[in-house]
């Protein structure tokens, strides 16, 4: 009799730490999950704040170069003030920018390694572009000579074929792609919660 209570004991004491097993792995799973979700919520925040910058410093130079006349050497100081106080507001904006992006970039490598680096590093490209483009536009105001082509439609949005602004809105796209299931699953997750809730009240 006490042996087989022995082995009833024993089997009790195995359910029960496998029970609690499981609820850990359950635990620390549901753990990730929120954490990625955060950090992948943060991320894109700061992505959408760097592409929505870019589109609104291109918009806010844009306005006082169309007013510029077309000969260069008929520039007045004040015209050339006004641009060069936009750039310098649009420097200043990216930079405080890409700086808050940076440390969510470094709280999603812990997560996600490599594959977000790549795509940060990419989306860092086209800012170190954009600022290259604002410091040639400087130059050639103060020099008060042509600026290239290249320059101003990377510094202001074209009337026609917008090479920089489809690079930008294509590296925002993967990296939506590549957060937004972060960002779902926990979502969905929460509303079957809800709806377990509601259940059980009924």
């Amino acid at each position: 009799m006490s042996v087989c209570l022995q082995w009833i004991s024993l089997i009790v004491n195995v359910l029960l730490l496998g029970a609690a097993c499981w609820a850990l792995h359950l635990w620390k799973k549901q753990l990730r999950g929120t954490t990625e979700h955060e950090v992948a919520r943060k991320l894109l925040g700061h992505v959408f704040r760097f592409r929505d910058g870019i589109r609104h410093n291109r918009q806010q130079l844009r306005s006082p170069w169309k007013k510029m006349p077309k000969l260069y050497h008929k520039w007045t100081e004040q015209q050339v003030s006004i641009v060069k106080r936009r750039r310098q507001r649009s420097c200043e904006h990216m930079e405080n920018v890409l700086e808050k992006m940076g440390g969510s970039v470094c709280e999603a490598e812990v997560l996600w390694g490599d594959d977000i680096v790549e795509l940060s590093t990419n989306l860092t490209w086209v800012a170190d572009h954009f600022l290259y483009a604002l410091d040639d536009l400087a130059d050639c105001l103060d020099s008060k000579t042509q600026a290239e082509e290249k320059v101003l439609n990377t510094c202001f949005k074209p009337e026609g074929n917008d090479e920089f602004g489809d690079r930008l809105r294509s590296l925002v796209k993967e990296f939506q792609d590549y957060l937004q299931p972060y960002i779902k699953v926990q979502k969905s997750s929460k509303k079957k919660k809800k709806c377990s809730e509601g259940k059980s009240i009924s």
